[in-house]
């Protein structure tokens, strides 16, 4: 597999899709049931986001085939987590990513966390937030094919994840003569220089060197 990692912007797309997509009707069911009234129901509220945030990312992101890896903000913006290992990610997976590595350390660290996660990419050599540290995985974008060819874009071979990078292409070895050797120089005197190598071919030969001239 051969795959540019993510661009931010895109990262930053998706994570504000989905907070819109989950967060707005947390906000209008903690609302209904009022929720925010009270300190025990901002409690409440809390832990509904916590239990609504694995089965949001749970449900979606175990999803087989090409979808996996995949929220629907990330599916919008065409970029997919996966595991360093190259394998689907499973709910333990994902759990561990979204829930622990964004969620319970944030909350713990009243946000300070979160702040630093999520700029971490900006200067990581392999894009990585530090939940993708903790989860052992890397956000690539999905719009290329992995198994080499239809790419829709490119990207520097330092910005890709999977196969290493190539070398670069070597120049093409001098003509030998036959038996390996490599054939002598020439002075440009068709009284020294040795006859070229000649295939038979009178079309493609180069015409024979003059005959010396006679002795006097």
């Amino acid at each position: 597999m051969n795959q540019p990692f993510a661009p931010y912007i895109n990262r930053v797309g998706a994570l504000i899709l989905d907070g819109l997509i989950f967060g707005i009707p947390l906000a209008v069911l903690a609302t209904i049931l009022g929720l925010f009234d009270s300190t025990g129901g901002i409690i409440a509220y809390y832990a509904l986001a916590l239990v609504g945030s694995i089965l949001y990312y749970v449900l979606l992101m175990q999803r087989k085939g090409e979808r996996n890896g995949q929220t629907i903000g990330k599916q919008i913006l065409e970029i997919r987590v996966v595991h360093e290992t190259g394998t689907p990610m499973t709910p333990g997976r994902i759990i561990l990513r979204e829930t622990v590595g964004k969620f319970l350390i944030g909350f713990v660290t009243c946000g300070l966390y979160s702040i630093i996660n999520y700029l971490w990419p900006l200067w990581d050599n392999r894009k990585q937030a530090l939940h993708d540290k903790i989860g052992s995985t890397f956000v690539l974008r999905a719009d290329v094919n992995p198994a080499g060819g239809g790419q829709l874009g490119s990207a520097p071979p330092q910005q890709t994840y999977g196969e290493p990078m190539s070398s670069p292409e070597q120049p093409a070895a001098a003509p030998q003569a036959p038996g390996g050797a490599p054939p002598p120089p020439r002075s440009g005197d068709p009284l020294t220089d040795p006859a070229p190598p000649r295939s038979g071919d009178p079309l493609t030969d180069p015409p024979p060197p003059p005959p010396p001239p006679p002795a006097q």
